[in-house]
């Protein structure tokens, strides 16, 4: 979370003027790759061993989350879960597919 801290205080007063509401923001705002290569360095220097296969399949939530503590601290504690909804519906939709084909077999 520090580095996702110090790249909203860095960064606020431009994400502001980009981003005037959360929808735009959660049109536009992609999670720059500087800030997953400083969360993998850090995670390094502390000792966490990097994993490349784990990170492949872990990076659409890290970055989900990432989106998420950003739209928060620029937008409110709501929007937080208003990003990690998409998530839960994205999920919901292929569950609803899935259960439907299964009721077709």
């Amino acid at each position: 979370r520090q580095v996702v801290n110090a790249f909203i205080d860095s960064n606020r007063d431009s994400l502001k003027q980009r981003y005037e509401n959360f929808d735009s923001f959660d049109a536009g705002f992609v999670v720059p790759e500087e800030v997953l290569q400083e969360i993998i360095r850090k995670a390094e220097v502390d000792g966490i061993r990097f994993d490349e296969k784990e990170f492949v399949r872990s990076e659409r939530i890290a970055r989900l989350q990432i989106k998420a503590v950003v739209a928060q601290t620029i937008f409110g504690n709501e929007c937080y879960f208003m990003v990690m909804k998409s998530e839960n519906d994205a999920l919901t939709k292929a569950l609803e597919i899935l259960n439907d084909k299964n009721k077709e077999i």
